[in-house]
């Protein structure tokens, strides 16, 4: 799954990688080390579950609910677009 979202991601030329992790328990560790802008999660994971990480994760955030959704929305919208654009390009 990291992979996948990492080469859908790759799509925005705006986005950067910077790390994954292999559990919800990294990623807890990582994004308070890392502080990361988005945070991407699967909800099945060893050991910590992505929803338990992402309520580790949301405890220490300081965006509300209403700012994290636009954000994940605005990356959703990005992401297709330039998806879009590259089949156009490809026909």
């Amino acid at each position: 799954m990291r992979k996948a979202i990492r080469r859908m991601l790759s799509f925005a030329p705006d986005i950067e990688v910077i790390d994954t992790a292999a559990d919800g328990r990294e990623a807890v560790e990582k994004t308070a080390q890392l502080r990361p802008d988005i945070v991407t999660m699967d909800v099945k994971m060893a050991g910590m579950d992505g929803l338990a990480a992402l309520e580790r994760i949301w405890a220490r955030s300081t965006l509300t609910e209403e700012e994290a959704m636009a954000l994940a929305l605005e990356a959703q919208r990005e992401v297709r677009e330039e998806r879009r654009r590259r089949e156009q390009a490809a026909s």
